[in-house]
């Protein structure tokens, strides 16, 4: 992938996302999360961090939430999320092919066909 992976903020620790996730993740999370159903909201919050963290960073997020020495509100949590999908969001997954970084991804010129 051409992005550097995502980071936020939460408590006094960073954590780092994948730099890129499939729209199908984003298109999940963003109906689940419209949910009136405060339960499915949250595995809907969950099932989204968890696709967009690897394995390790997941769990630590994780124990972060889990811990009983710092309260997060779930609204903080909300806004995170909302703002790693806007951020995604602005990622089309196939941009590569036809960056205009300058860099030719194919290194022929118009003369190559003669």
């Amino acid at each position: 992938s051409d992005f550097d992976p995502l980071d936020f903020d939460l408590g006094d620790k960073n954590f780092v996302c994948k730099p890129a996730v499939q729209g199908a993740v984003l298109l999940e999370f963003v109906a689940a999360a419209d949910s009136d159903s405060g339960g499915k909201s949250a595995d809907a919050l969950y099932s989204f961090f968890k696709k967009v963290m690897e394995d390790k960073e997941y769990e630590r997020f994780m124990e972060e939430l889990n811990n009983a020495e710092v309260i997060y509100d779930i609204a903080e949590i909300g806004e995170i999320a909302g703002w790693l999908v806007e951020e995604y969001a602005e990622r089309p997954t196939e941009r590569s092919k036809s960056s205009r970084s300058g860099r030719s991804s194919s290194g022929r010129t118009s003369t190559d066909a003669d």
